[in-house]
């Protein structure tokens, strides 16, 4: 499917570019895809993108897939895979084969110096809303795609980096810095950023920025630089013990279950006697076969937090202290996955004050706050933000509210919507500070 979009963005048809985002969002939030699985997803954006007149770079160009994080196993991505081909050409579709679910665009204008621009596709393995009231329900454009869900807005960041795209295209003539456009896969569990930075697609950006629309920030709100996202990391703990009889000879078997269970209790341990700011979580568990058997195998998925990427780093490498000596104590063996990985990061001031002052000339835009320091959880963006601060660049993470009024929708929830009105600002936005710099 292309969305169409009539050629008048040299005259900013601001009807035209929001039917263009309305409809690219809807169509988007009805076909999500979760972490390393967006084929259908970016095979739209491809053929969005392609006759733009941008380079096309796919595959091992911008993704180091050593450093990619949480994968699904064959049998998912290939199942993932084949059911894409139903609906996409699979002469484009196998440029993203094997979960490189990544695509980049660069207008190369000749410029010294360069900009890019990060916009996540990823959704969530959530069960929709089939309420009545819950407005893609509603409206005809919930998930088509049982237990996943656009629950976090990453439809609606799609969506303005295509028009982006699209506006970039028609008058390159005005912008004054070469431009990079980043669709990532992978932000949720902060899985993909790593393997795109290591790439070094960003080694020579001068300017990086990414946005979030917010469900739980009042419309009209913008905050230029979000400064209160955590460091984090996600493990995937396994247990490995021997089988025995509980009720005949349990002594000659080495119990997983127990060693997971003295280890999560040691964790939690650990973290009271820790920094206030440090937040661990055991989010699931599994194991055994049976009341009457000694488990063999016990795996649980953990997390941990904290604004301080130095004092995160160092409670990190505490816990897998901990949960080495703790299981091996039961005889037990051990093997610690990293499912998931970022830091925190700062935006340059000098970026956010740009976009302040930019945003004062969009009326949508009524609260504007420079920067603030509230936690809203982990972003893998803030790797990227990173890389380019190490290489003397400059970077700013903004958070636009789009909060529905009278409604309480959490990201991450069944019911999670955003009002689309805040689409055409935040393209402008991101417009405007191009024909800025």
């Amino acid at each position: 499917m292309s969305v169409k979009i009539p050629k008048m963005m040299k005259e900013l048809d601001l009807n035209s570019l929001k039917k263009y985002l309305n409809n690219t969002r809807r169509h988007l939030h009805s076909m999500p895809e979760t972490a390393w699985l967006e084929y259908k997803t970016i095979d739209f954006i491809y053929n969005e993108i392609k006759d733009l007149g941008y380079e096309i770079l796919t595959g091992d160009k911008i993704l180091d897939m050593s450093y990619a994080m949480g994968l699904p196993n064959k049998e998912t991505n290939d199942l993932a895979y084949k059911e894409a081909l139903l609906e996409c050409s699979s002469e484009s579709l196998k440029l993203f084969k094997d979960n490189r679910t990544a695509l980049v665009a660069k207008m190369n204008l000749y410029k010294e110096k360069t900009v890019a621009i990060r916009f996540d596709i990823d959704a969530l393995p959530i069960k929709e809303s089939d309420d009545s009231s819950h407005f893609p329900f509603k409206k005809g454009f919930s998930s088509k795609t049982k237990g996943i869900m656009h629950s976090c807005g990453h439809d609606f960041h799609t969506a303005i980096g295509l028009a982006l795209s699209k506006l970039i295209s028609e008058n390159k003539d005005k912008l004054h810095y070469n431009v990079i456009l980043i669709f990532q896969p992978a932000e949720e569990g902060v899985r993909g950023a790593k393997a795109i930075v290591e790439s070094g697609i960003l080694d020579n950006v001068d300017i990086l920025l990414a946005h979030h629309q917010w469900s739980v920030m009042p419309k009209g709100k913008i905050v230029c630089s979000q400064n209160g996202t955590l460091s984090t990391h996600k493990y995937d703990i396994e247990i490995f013990g021997k089988s025995a009889h509980a009720g005949i000879c349990p002594e000659k078997g080495r119990n997983a279950i127990l060693s997971a269970s003295r280890t999560i209790c040691a964790l939690y341990d650990l973290q009271k006697q820790s920094s206030p700011s440090i937040k661990l979580n055991v989010g699931t568990i599994i194991g055994g076969q049976g009341r009457n058997i000694i488990s063999d195998y016990t795996k649980f998925e953990m997390e941990v937090r904290a604004k301080d990427k130095n004092i995160e780093k160092e409670f990190a490498n505490n816990v897998i202290e901990i949960i080495n000596k703790t299981v091996k104590s039961y005889d037990c063996e051990l093997k610690i996955s990293i499912k998931g990985e970022a830091i925190g990061a700062v935006g340059n001031e000098s970026i956010a004050r740009t976009i302040y002052n930019l945003s004062q000339e969009i009326s949508f835009f009524n609260n504007i706050q420079l920067s603030d320091e509230e936690n809203r959880g982990s972003e893998d963006f803030t790797s990227m933000m990173n890389r380019v601060q190490e290489r003397g660049g400059k970077a700013c993470f903004i958070g636009i509210g789009a909060g529905i009024k009278g409604k309480e929708l959490k990201h991450h929830s069944p019911n999670f919507d955003i009002d689309e009105e805040s689409l055409l600002p935040s393209l402008l936005l991101f417009y405007k500070f191009l024909k800025s710099i």
